[in-house]
């Protein structure tokens, strides 16, 4: 096969059509109209609280919703990795190209509880988590005093600049030769890039200091918004910025405008209105 080694060559016309191109065009075009349009797409891809935001941390897939109906009527709805959902375990395909996923489905109902569970969770330990990023914004507005050495570095700039215009009056009034005024020139010229470059440094380290502590505000904002919240579906899609699916039930819930990343160990268990989900293990990771 030719994978882009040579050029490619294409011939019309070449032999007699099963299909002639008439036909072959309206077909096209009435695929085309059939496939449905971007807003269509988007609102399939919205349907539910979770959908998009959840992806398998074993090969980075999409998760996708899978549903089916009960004998007893009840729809069961669960996510699965898409490549596992396509092609089945981890393996080899004929090109050597590795395809599907090891990783496990999840029940819906797993994920809503998951969802509960964090939010009730900070909601529990808000002023804990205000008092860190209260704490953080504190040392860094401690650390950073860049405004007076901002001041210190704009007046040695203007010393020099005055020291630079002294020079040429003098190498005017002919009291230095113009070889010792070149040397001085040069002098000053290095020591204005110094500080120049210094001055520069310490703007980017205040503008940085300055955006990490607006992004704090944030947090303790959003801190604030979630005692507000009750657990529902139309709150998890609003809250719920990403969750990352490994083995053996391990999730790891992103929620925005939280400086943490919330690791759960979810275990499930019994059927229809006896399946319940025990969380076993949690952990806090810094984003």
């Amino acid at each position: 096969y030719n994978r882009g080694q040579e050029d490619m060559v294409y011939l019309s016309n070449h032999h007699e059509a099963i299909i002639d191109r008439d036909l072959w065009n309206r077909t096209q075009e009435e695929l085309k109209r059939r496939s449905p349009s971007e807003e269509q797409k988007s609102k399939h891809s919205n349907r539910y609280w979770c959908s998009g935001k959840i992806c398998c941390a074993e090969c980075g897939n999409r998760y996708v919703s899978r549903t089916k109906k009960l004998q007893n009527g009840e729809i069961y709805k669960a996510w699965r990795c898409y490549a596992a959902a396509n092609h089945g375990t981890l393996k080899c395909d004929a090109d050597g190209n590795n395809v599907g996923c090891d990783n496990g489905s999840i029940n819906d109902k797993s994920l809503l509880a998951c969802m509960k569970y964090c939010i009730e969770l900070i909601q529990a330990n808000r002023e804990e988590l205000k008092e860190e990023i209260l704490h953080e914004i504190k040392q860094l507005q401690k650390t950073s005093s860049s405004k007076t050495d901002t001041k210190r570095i704009q007046k040695k700039i203007e010393s020099i600049d005055l020291k630079k215009k002294k020079a040429i009056d003098l190498l005017l009034s002919g009291l230095i030769s113009e070889s010792e005024f070149k040397e001085q020139k040069q002098w000053y010229d290095d020591e204005l890039a110094k500080l120049q470059t210094t001055l520069s440094n310490t703007l980017s380290v205040d503008r940085n200091t300055s955006r990490e502590v607006n992004e704090m505000q944030k947090y303790i904002d959003a801190l604030d918004d979630i005692m507000k919240f009750e657990s529902s579906e139309m709150v998890f899609k609003e809250i719920l910025d990403k969750i990352e699916i490994h083995k053996g039930n391990i999730l790891d819930v992103w929620l925005k405008n939280i400086p943490i990343v919330i690791r759960l160990t979810a275990k499930s268990s019994g059927k229809l209105d006896a399946f319940k989900t025990e969380i076993t293990d949690v952990q806090f990771i810094s984003k």
